[in-house]
């Protein structure tokens, strides 16, 4: 298994087919970070999730500070069947 690089994607695209795996994460961690280039009124969110037995990233979302942003991850999140989430707080 080897992690997904912006030349992995270019490759898969022109691949006639391309297999994917998706590996059970019974726990995770996510966190989110927030921040704006040159407007604070053009915030961002990035949420992100980790393996919490491995520390690998999970899945990562960048979008505008609203709810939307962790309802995207929660998409993302799915397929991997996660059971128990961790937040700081």
């Amino acid at each position: 298994m080897c992690p997904v690089t912006p030349e992995l994607l270019v490759q898969a695209s022109q691949a006639e087919s391309v297999d994917v795996l998706v590996q059970r994460v019974d726990e995770a961690e996510m966190d989110e970070m927030c921040g704006f280039v040159s407007n604070k009124r053009q915030q961002r969110w990035l949420w992100h999730a980790i393996d919490h037995a491995t520390g690998s990233v999970v899945a990562y979302v960048l979008l505008l500070h609203t709810d939307a942003a962790l309802e995207s991850l929660m998409q993302w999140l799915t397929p991997f069947g996660i059971k128990r989430f961790y937040i700081n707080g």
